[in-house]
């Protein structure tokens, strides 16, 4: 305390002839005018520590200001645990930590901001484990962490505003888990997490907002599990998401949710929301496609929600129009997906939902037969499931065309090359008037409310130059002319549906 009185100078110089030392201010009361001067604050600021552990635990700040800004400590470990700051401002503003491990466990902080600004930590760890923290705001912006673990588990905050803005983490694990925030705003916005889980799992928000926009995760699992998120907006617009799980499962958001241009790895195991409750709109989007499919199943929606730019690729192996989902639970995620665009009538994007629900479904056979699968295979390959106008009109037409042809050459040759050059010299030599003839027969037989007694007496007239199979074959192409003006009529009501 003596030489801590004699200010900053005069403990530097110590320092630098006693290099390695612990240093003990255990139970030290600052308050007390017989152990340090009557300034209005107590500082630390400029202060360097030597190679030792520094301990501060128990000790009382009183109710003035109290300064580590610039403060060097040395590679020990940097105890204040159960340590009392009161009433003033506590700031750490540019203070240096060395190797050692941090901890502020059980630290009580008064209603003064509280300064953790460009502050770099070490790489041991660093605990804030049931630390309250006053009404005033809390900033930790543009401070470095190590690759020890990270963890505020249990904290309280009070009313101010929260900033981890533009803070960076290092590898280790990064736990929030039952953390309670007051009712100020709390941002994470540009903050970049490392290698290692990101846990805010059954964590408190107030009534401000919430920011994770731009915010960078790692390769590690990220659980917001059980989280609340109190009456204030919540944005995650253009986080980036790493390899690892991605958990919001059982989540509460209590207003507007924005989940808008999603950055998401290729290789991201899993994004889920099963049984969440969004009691304000709800925007989903991502920047690119996605190889996982979100899972929105048991969610409870009460407001708005849109989907129409999430992209995504169902992961399938196989060959083509036979491959096979490889999560099999994507066709139930994708159903509840469907469900929640055909509520909120986003036709168009129900639909694809529902593309891509039968094509995960697809060759499973506790979800669909072989028969069925086959069925909509052919479904999928001639109108995309009702998304698309141009393939049955392309089907259309090439069936009127294969039923011309035949209605002219009156059947095929055999599949010889002799026979398919006598084929061809034979059309040559058909009038014109034959192909007209043809043409309107053709016609009628593929749209039969545009025959009438004209076309049947035409076809009557030439009845014995027809082949017996002529009709049994006419018919299979008018089935199949019927089918493809279905899936016409089909595409356009799902195009033009209000």
């Amino acid at each position: 305390m003596e030489l801590w009185r004699q200010g900053k100078d005069a403990w530097n110089e110590w320092v630098e002839k006693n290099p390695v030392a612990d240093v003990s201010f255990i139970s030290v009361d600052f308050s007390k005018k017989t152990q340090r001067t009557a300034l209005p604050q107590v500082s630390f600021s400029g202060f360097k520590f030597p190679d030792g552990n520094v301990d501060f635990s128990y000790a009382q700040f009183g109710k003035g200001d109290v300064d580590f800004s610039n403060t060097q400590f040395g590679k020990g470990d940097v105890v204040f645990f159960d340590t009392k700051f009161g009433e003033g401002d506590v700031s750490f503003r540019g203070a240096v930590f060395g190797e050692g491990d941090i901890s502020f466990f059980k630290a009580e902080f008064g209603n003064g901001f509280i300064h953790f600004t460009h502050t770099k930590f070490g790489n041991g760890n660093v605990t804030f484990t049931h630390t309250k923290f006053g009404n005033g705001n809390v900033t930790f912006g543009d401070a470095e962490f190590g690759n020890g673990n990270v963890t505020f588990g249990g904290a309280e905050f009070g009313e101010g505003n929260i900033s981890f803005c533009l803070k960076t983490f290092g590898d280790g694990a990064v736990n929030f888990v039952r953390t309670q925030f007051g009712k100020g705003h709390v941002s994470f916005s540009g903050t970049e997490f490392g290698e290692g889980n990101v846990d805010f799992s059954k964590t408190k928000f107030d009534e401000g907002d919430v920011d994770f926009s731009k915010t960078k995760f790692g390769e590690g699992n990220v659980s917001f599990v059980a989280t609340e998120f109190g009456k204030g907006a919540v944005s995650f617009s253009r986080a980036e998401f790493g390899e690892g799980v991605v958990d919001f499962d059982g989540t509460e958001f209590g207003r507007h949710a924005n989940f808008s241009l999603l950055n998401i790895h290729y290789k991201t195991e899993r994004i889920g929301f099963r049984y969440a409750v969004f009691n304000g709109s709800l925007e989903f989007s991502t920047q690119s496609e996605i190889s996982v499919i979100p899972d929105f199943i048991g969610t409870k929606t009460t407001n708005h929600t849109s989907f129409s730019g999430l992209k995504y690729k169902l992961k399938r192996d196989g060959w083509g129009i036979f491959s096979k989902a490889v999560n099999e639970n994507d066709g139930e995620s994708l159903c509840r997906l469907k469900e929640i665009a055909d509520s909120n009538k986003e036709y168009v994007t129900a639909l694809r939902f529902h593309a891509d629900e039968m094509r995960a479904k697809r060759w499973q056979k506790e979800r669909m037969g072989t028969a069925a699968s086959l069925l909509d295979m052919w479904f999928d390959f001639f109108s995309r499931y009702g998304q698309s106008i141009w393939r049955p009109i392309v089907g259309l037409f090439l069936t009127i065309v294969t039923s011309l042809l035949y209605t002219v050459g009156f059947f095929f040759p055999l599949f010889t090359p002799s026979s398919y050059a006598q084929w061809f010299t034979n059309m040559g030599n058909i009038s014109y008037q034959t192909w007209v003839y043809g043409f309107e027969i053709a016609l009628s037989r593929a749209i039969p409310f545009l025959g009438g007694k004209r076309i049947d007496t035409k076809t009557s007239e030439i009845t014995e130059l027809l082949p017996v199979h002529f009709d049994i074959v006419s018919a299979g192409f008018s089935l199949c002319a019927f089918a493809f003006m279905f899936l016409i009529g089909l595409g356009l009501r799902n195009r033009f549906r209000l």
